[in-house]
């Protein structure tokens, strides 16, 4: 009995850690197949009047997981921007692997140089797989406070972390541990910039179902990201 339960142990280790590098591998080719979509493009009729819409964040705004840029998320935004007669040009300084501090350090800049109509954010993910500290990230939030006000003709629609705690790639109980830092940056979030235009990912846009995540089970897939976008049109369109 005791060697059976050794060997069921040692098979589950064994299974673990090669799921956990199957997942590594697939995300190594997800990140080398995104890091060659443009990020610099435009959707809609030539003569429509133009929409500038800057997108900031992680690997989701990048889009990995999507095969190709029209399944990203902020392609699927900008097509429902232009579809009711606005030409939208999308430049995208997204980066993989960015957390909020990059963002504020590498990204955030860019709104002077581009002047957008729009700019839409989605991070915080990797804040919580990084166990960013708290106050850190309510420190780095209340400069995105800052940088919002600074800027009162842009609409800023900053998506808050998703629910990481259904995250297939992670392991039990990392998961649940990983999901509650998401919600915890969360509710920082909301405290710090509580007039912001939210995209509700973590509530309206869950990730519950096998097809709805790309072959590393972390990202997003193109039917993922179709939901992630429905989540940010509402919000771009909603009254203040």
């Amino acid at each position: 009995m005791t060697k059976n339960i050794l060997y069921i142990l040692l098979a589950a280790i064994v299974y673990l850690l090669g799921s956990r590098a199957y997942f590594y591998n697939q995300s190594q080719k997800l990140f080398a197949s995104s890091g060659a979509f443009t990020n610099d493009y435009s959707v809609g009729k030539e003569n429509d009047p133009l929409v500038t819409y800057l997108v900031l964040g992680d690997s989701t705004a990048v889009g990995t997981g999507a095969a190709s840029v029209d399944q990203s998320y902020p392609y699927l935004v900008a097509a429902g921007l232009a579809e009711p007669g606005y030409k939208v040009h999308v430049i995208n300084h997204a980066k993989s692997g960015a957390r909020l501090h990059d963002l504020i350090t590498n990204q955030l800049p860019f709104i002077d140089s581009v002047n957008p109509t729009l700019v839409t954010i989605s991070i915080g993910a990797n804040d919580a797989t990084h166990f960013t500290s708290h106050a850190e990230y309510q420190q780095d939030l209340r400069t995105l406070r800052d940088v919002i006000s600074k800027h009162p003709s842009t609409q800023f629609v900053v998506a808050n972390a998703p629910d990481m705690g259904k995250t297939i790639a992670i392991p039990q109980p990392l998961r649940a541990l990983i999901g509650y830092l998401a919600k915890q940056e969360n509710d920082l979030l909301l405290q710090e910039i509580p007039d912001l235009h939210l995209a509700d990912i973590y509530g309206q846009a869950k990730l519950t179902h096998l097809n709805e995540y790309a072959s590393d089970r972390f990202h997003p897939s193109a039917l993922g990201y179709q939901s992630w976008a429905s989540v940010f049109l509402a919000a771009i369109n909603k009254k203040p």
